[in-house]
């Protein structure tokens, strides 16, 4: 698997991948009698961890996206294409088709996507035949995924294949073990076909039994051996028995669905009632906030023209957090503002007779200024005498 066609797991975005899966589980290679038709039977793409080195987890949705479109780029080729977006194959070297696809449950509980494949190329099915246990299939596409813990242990969860350029023939996988199975011609196909035909006819009415034997007599043995004389009032009750069963599924789907409707309401008013919760729960947190705003504008020295409704929003705004791994609270930045602000707008000192106490004195326009420029610029401009002399100096250099 090229290392470029993994996918990024911090883009996160859809992106080239290579996810390359063993024939595991192949447990059919079947050669039909008529045509020299020779099919295999294989597992393309398991639900589970890829290879150790790309950290890629596939999902059972990777493998529905993956069956939705492989019957569009069936064909299949030998090894990895350089390119996935230029594959640049030659038909020549086709060597399979994919014809039919599945998923089941494996003994491991993991779904996997199985498919029966048609091989056309003579040394494909020779070493299907002589190396049956050294033949693996890569898928080669784009998918999307996210990070993801799993089991106790980081992958890149992919959740879809969006585009798939082919599922081709490799010399080593990174899914899961490697192997074929051989088995006899056509015997399983003939016996799977065989059962669908004895359902088939199991669900037929006496009638469409009686027309279906008569055109096929050979089968007659098979179907219906030894079969003893019609009753018709038994099978007029079987009939009524089975067309009451049949209403009674119809019933049990009818309600299924209603019930299925009443919680996907339920489901609706849940979200809403959910979403009312949070609003109320989120204005409460407004009006607490405002509260808190409003105590301490009312207990600082600002006065009312300094109260704005710009520096109110100043302080709503203020969100908590933490600084040199301590918490800072939305009220000490509120009061470290409204402390700031009470030094720019009152500018006020305390009395030369009573220092640190008692009532505040106003200082001059010089000193608001120099508290101005030391609060918001951090630059001291001068005592206003010192400011004063050296203006008159500066005045008596001019003249």
């Amino acid at each position: 698997m090229a290392k470029s066609a993994v996918l990024d797991r911090k883009s996160k975005e859809a992106q080239k991948l290579t996810g390359e899966f063993v024939l595991s589980e192949v447990d059919k290679v079947q050669e039909a009698s008529e045509g020299k038709k020779r099919q295999l039977v294989a597992t393309l793409f398991k639900e589970g961890p890829g290879n150790q080195y790309h950290g890629n987890w596939y999902t059972r949705e990777a493998l529905v996206t993956v069956q939705e479109v492989i019957l569009e780029r069936k064909k299949q080729y030998f090894n990895h294409v350089k390119d996935v977006d230029n594959p640049e194959r030659d038909v020549r070297d086709w060597c399979s088709s994919v014809a039919e696809t599945w998923i089941e449950v494996g003994n491991d509980g993991r779904n996997r996507l199985r498919a029966r494949i048609e091989v056309y190329d003579d040394w494909l099915w020779d070493r299907a035949k002589q190396a049956s246990d050294q033949l693996a299939l890569s898928i080669e596409g784009k998918g999307s995924g996210t990070e993801g813990l799993i089991e106790g242990k980081k992958y890149n969860v992919i959740s879809a294949i969006t585009y798939l350029n082919a599922v081709n023939w490799v010399d080593y996988p990174g899914n899961a073990g490697m192997g074929v199975q051989l088995m006899e011609r056509n015997r399983q196909e003939a016996n799977m076909k065989l059962k669908e035909i004895v359902e088939a006819f199991k669900a037929l009415s006496v009638e469409e039994k009686a027309t279906f034997l008569a055109e096929n007599p050979d089968l007659k043995e098979t179907l219906a051996p030894s079969a003893p004389a019609a009753n018709t009032d038994l099978e007029k009750t079987v009939q009524a028995l089975s067309e009451s069963m049949k209403a009674m599924e119809s019933k049990v789907a009818a309600d299924k669905k209603v019930a299925d409707d009443k919680i996907a309401a339920l489901e609706a008013d849940k979200a809403a009632l959910s979403h009312k919760v949070e609003a109320s729960d989120l204005r409460e947190k407004e009006r607490v906030k405002e509260s808190l705003v409003d105590k301490l504008l009312a207990g600082s020295k600002l006065k009312a023209e300094h109260k704005t409704e710009t520096f109110r929003n100043v302080l709503l705004a203020v969100k908590a957090h933490e600084a040199a791994g301590k918490a800072v609270t939305e009220e000490d930045q509120m009061k470290h503002l409204i402390e700031d602000r009470e030094k720019i707008c009152v500018a006020e000192v305390a009395s030369p007779d009573n220092p640190g106490a008692g009532a505040p004195a106003a200082v001059s326009e010089h000193d608001q200024r120099r508290a101005f420029c030391l609060n918001m610029l951090g630059v001291d401009i001068g005592d206003a005498k010192v400011v004063e002399e050296r203006e008159k100096f500066a005045a008596g250099v001019r003249e």
